[in-house]
């Protein structure tokens, strides 16, 4: 199955459920999943089977899950000849995997990454994150900057598509902030089943302790390039600007809009999603109906 000009999609967490895994046990499964327990301990399968939903709830898990579940994907979609991508994008910690699609590092030592950063997110996990559907980019930024003023914590964490905001905010504000968007009148607005308020400057220390950890990381030439969350064009190659952008990354807002818009620009008309669920086609379908977006799940 040869498709027009190709761009993989790796997705991030929010993508995870409880069968994700269900009934994949050979190449490259099971080796992918070994690689898993012996660098962190954690037999994702096992853990999903015993404990389920509550199990996959912990930022580290649902990372590690995520981008296993993506890695098996790229194996099977590469097999039923979908195509050599142009770009790869990833989305939060599906950026990793699309560094690790492109040759930057192999999986083990993506694990190994995707587990301290984890490790470092929890950290600073004093926050929430908020799903809010049908209010514009323009009015959700004046909401937050009023919060401001009155020493309440509210930042967008994720432009995902028209219309469709995640925002992070301090614990302590959730059920304020919650109720004063709800006077706005968006089309929907649920709080997200995650640990902290992630992709904010709440998580400035782990920030900081991140990019001190990815001086000890060798990253090779990426064979394809690579979208930015952070600016939504290409991740640069020069190693320290690298670097600086993937620890601000834990920091500054997802693009994923522009990123996507990005690829549009370069000729894309065809996007991949490789990994389990559909998030990323459900976003592209408001971002751009003239192009496909096709979902390959693990």
């Amino acid at each position: 199955m040869i498709l027009d000009k190709i761009a993989y999609l790796f997705p991030g967490q929010g993508s995870q459920n409880i069968e994700m895994f269900a009934g994949k046990l050979d190449y490259p499964a099971k080796q992918l999943h070994d690689i898993v327990r012996k660098i962190t301990g954690e037999d994702l399968r096992t853990g999903i089977r015993t404990s389920g939903k509550e199990y996959l709830q912990n930022n580290l898990i649902s990372s590690l899950a995520i981008v296993t579940a993506s890695a098996i994907a790229l194996e099977q979609c590469t097999k039923k000849g979908y195509g050599k991508p142009s770009f790869y994008a990833g989305y939060s910690v599906g950026q990793w995997t699309a560094l690790y699609a492109a040759g930057a590092l192999p999986f083990d030592q993506l694990v190994s990454v995707i587990a301290h950063r984890a490790e470092l997110m929890n950290s600073s996990a004093n926050g929430r994150m908020i799903s809010c559907l049908g209010l514009s980019n323009s009015a959700i930024e004046e909401f937050c900057v009023l919060l401001e003023t009155e020493n309440k914590y509210c930042r967008i964490a994720n432009f995902n598509c028209f219309g469709n905001i995640t925002l992070s905010v301090a614990g302590e504000f959730k059920a304020e902030i919650l109720a004063r968007l709800a006077a706005l009148g968006p089309k929907q607005l649920s709080p997200l089943e995650v640990e902290g308020a992630w992709h904010c400057s709440l998580l400035t220390n782990a920030r900081n302790s991140f990019r001190k950890y990815l001086n000890n990381i060798s990253f090779q030439p990426v064979s394809i390039p690579v979208i930015d969350n952070c600016t939504g064009e290409l991740l640069p190659d020069d190693p320290v600007r690298l670097r600086d952008q993937l620890a601000d990354h834990l920091i500054l807002p997802v693009r994923w809009e522009d990123g996507i818009n990005t690829l549009i620009a370069n000729g894309i008309n065809t996007f991949l999603e490789v990994g389990h669920g559909s998030m990323l086609s459900n976003f592209g379908f408001f971002i751009d109906r003239n192009s496909k977006f096709i979902s390959f799940n693990s």
